[in-house]
C-alpha cells in the first residue's frame, strides 16, 4: 500500500466523534511543549500532563501536541478547552481530508504537512490539526520534528511582528511556515 494512503481498518466500527486512533504511531508517548510570549516576556516549557496546561490571559499560548494516539491524553485536552468531540476524532484520524472548521469558541484547521527528510531524501507526510482561540493556538502533530524552528526563533529573538501580535498571526505564521517549507525545498532541488 502506497505510504500516502492511510488504512480504514476501524473505520466501519465507528461512531461519529469517538476517540479512536487511525494511522501509525511514530512516538512513543505525547508530550506537550509551551512557548507563551507577549512583547515583553518569553517562556518555554515541557509540560507533564494536560492538566498543567493553564492559558494566561496575559499571553498568546502555544501548546504543541506531539503524538496523536493516546485516545485518554487527547480527551483530557478536548475536556480542558471544550474542543467538539469532531475535532478530536480528525485529530486522532491521521487519514482525514484537510479541512477548516468554525465553532463558537475556536477554529480548527487539518493539513498535511509535507517534509523532505536529509536522510533519505523522500517525502514524509503527518497530519497537522491547530485549534485558534482568542490568545491560544494548540498544534497537533503526529510526530517530533517540525517545520516550525523557524516561527520559534522569530518568536525567541523577537522578530517581524508575531511578538506584538495575535494567536492569529501566530497561526498564520505556522500555516506559512508549513507552505514555504516544501516549496523551498522543493524548488531548491531543482536549481543547477
Amino acid at each position: 500500500m502506497s505510504r500516502f494512503i492511510k488504512s480504514q481498518k476501524g473505520k466501519k466500527e465507528r461512531v461519529p466523534g469517538d476517540l479512536l486512533f487511525i494511522g501509525r504511531q511514530k512516538v512513543d508517548n505525547p508530550s506537550i511543549n509551551l512557548i507563551k510570549f507577549n512583547e515583553h516576556s518569553l517562556e518555554e516549557q515541557t509540560l507533564n500532563s494536560p492538566k498543567e496546561m493553564k492559558v494566561d490571559p496575559d499571553y498568546i499560548n502555544w501548546f504543541n501536541i506531539t503524538g496523536v494516539h493516546d485516545s485518554s491524553f487527547i480527551g483530557e485536552i478536548g475536556n480542558l478547552f471544550a474542543v467538539h468531540p469532531l475535532t478530536l476524532e480528525d485529530i486522532m484520524d491521521t487519514g482525514s481530508r484537510g479541512k477548516v472548521t468554525l465553532f463558537d469558541e475556536y477554529m480548527s484547521v487539518t493539513v498535511k504537512m509535507m517534509r523532505i527528510e536529509e536522510s533519505d531524501h523522500l517525502i514524509h507526510s503527518e497530519q497537522l490539526t491547530c485549534i485558534i482561540m482568542d490568545n491560544t493556538v494548540i498544534t497537533f502533530q503526529e510526530r517530533k520534528g517540525d517545520v516550525f524552528e523557524g516561527v520559534r526563533n522569530r518568536i525567541r529573538n523577537q522578530k517581524g511582528r508575531i511578538r506584538s501580535s495575535k494567536a492569529d498571526y501566530l497561526s498564520y505564521a505556522l500555516f506559512d511556515a508549513i507552505f514555504n517549507n516544501i516549496n523551498n525545498r522543493v524548488f531548491a532541488k531543482q536549481q543547477p
